[in-house]
């Protein structure tokens, strides 16, 4: 989760013509990686309720939107 925050604060920095460019693509990659580990790790353990909802308490507990 430090990864997302660290490109959300870094990005506050670029130039406003970066905002749907640059700054867009990072903040969206930031937030897939962790979403795509908790997808990941849900395949290959036994745990209550589905990928998507995982991925979604990941997301929920980015907090960073």
């Amino acid at each position: 989760m430090t990864l997302v925050t660290e490109i959300y604060k870094i990005s506050k920095g670029f130039l406003k013509d970066e905002a749907y460019g640059l700054t867009s693509q990072m903040r969206r990659c930031a937030i897939s990686v962790p979403g795509n580990i908790a997808e990941g790790y849900g395949r290959n353990s036994i745990q209550v309720g589905t990928e998507g909802q995982r991925k979604m308490k990941t997301y929920r507990d980015l907090q960073v939107w």
